[in-house]
């Protein structure tokens, strides 16, 4: 069985380079790693073409592209020829036999046919953090994303909630969604699904969308005995303005598409806005260009922009 792994990175050279250490070191190795690239400059291009030189790695390809990681993963997929393709952040440190346990749950022949499968992520960042942490209590008392579940599932909210913290657990299940940080699929999914790029630059809860769509029509499963150390970089990343903006936005979006639009629902959806605004008040800055509360309110604006386009459409038609 052939793999393909597919890294996009902006300005990260440096964990890049950490990455790919660990990727060299599996003890099942990639056919191919495909580096995409939106950096500002040629550090990453220089870095891949030195590895190219002085390792026996497997075959590395080098792409650049504009900046958006949906339409950085959607390139990705348009070359791969592997039975299966993962999607791994460039910032995260893979365990010795990551490979080989997610190539051996493809090839289970006594397991249901499988489209896509994710790894344990292990927060470095919040390793500390325990389930009665008051970041993990505001989270669940906002239904915001947490790591302290049993599964993974998606809330009431339209946030996810993920057992990354659940040590304990071992069993492989069955999901409905899971994030790109570390996962992989068949082919198949490469031919047949896209990343949606009206999430743009530097996005979130892009692949909890994508894998939410493929999940429709093929089984995902979260393998927890394969697990990835997640660095978290802070290289790269958006400003305030930009994040809660995105938060905002495409929490939106996912939201509407992928959660019955019941009284509760979208009850327990403003209410995690109330607490999405309560994090926001916490940021420095607050306010500008680059502020929190700026972009939580923006995302807002921009949605209600899109609707009353879609009511003069309508009203045209």
């Amino acid at each position: 069985m052939t793999i393909s792994l597919i890294i996009c990175t902006k300005d990260r050279p440096i964990q890049l380079k950490g990455c790919l250490e660990t990727v060299f070191a599996q003890t099942v190795l990639p056919n191919e790693i495909i580096i995409v690239d939106a950096s500002n400059n040629d550090l990453t291009r220089e870095l891949i073409e030195a590895l190219k030189k002085e390792t026996s790695a497997p075959i590395l390809r080098y792409v650049h592209t504009p900046p958006s990681t949906a339409m950085q993963r959607n390139v990705g997929m348009s070359y791969v020829k592997t039975d299966i393709f993962g999607f791994i952040d460039d910032d995260i440190e893979m365990d010795v036999n990551t490979l080989k346990k997610i190539r051996d749950v493809f090839m289970d022949a006594k397991r249901k046919p499988v489209g896509g499968v994710a790894t344990r992520i292990i927060d470095y960042m919040h390793s500390k953090r325990t389930q009665w942490s008051i970041s993990t209590l505001y989270k669940r008392i906002f239904l915001l994303s947490h790591g302290f579940d049993t599964r993974i599932r998606i809330l009431r909210s339209g946030f996810v909630s993920f057992p990354y913290r659940c040590k304990d657990l071992i069993t492989i299940l069955d999901v409905d969604t899971f994030p790109t940080t570390c996962c992989f699929f068949t082919r198949e999914i490469a031919k047949h699904y896209r990343f949606y790029e009206g999430f743009c630059g530097y996005s979130f809860m892009e692949d909890v969308e994508f894998t939410y769509r493929v999940s429709r029509d093929h089984r995902l499963l979260y393998v927890p005995n394969a697990h990835v150390l997640h660095l978290q970089a802070p290289e790269g990343r958006s400003s305030y303005f930009a994040l809660y903006k995105q938060v905002v936005e495409n929490h939106h979006y996912f939201f509407t598409e992928a959660v019955r639009q019941d009284f509760i629902n979208k009850l327990a959806f403003y209410w995690s806005h109330v607490g999405l605004l309560i994090s926001a008040l916490l940021k420095k800055p607050k306010w500008g260009r680059n502020g929190s509360v700026s972009g939580f309110f923006a995302g807002f604006q921009s949605i209600l922009r899109r609707q009353r386009q879609l009511l003069s459409v309508n009203k045209t038609e």
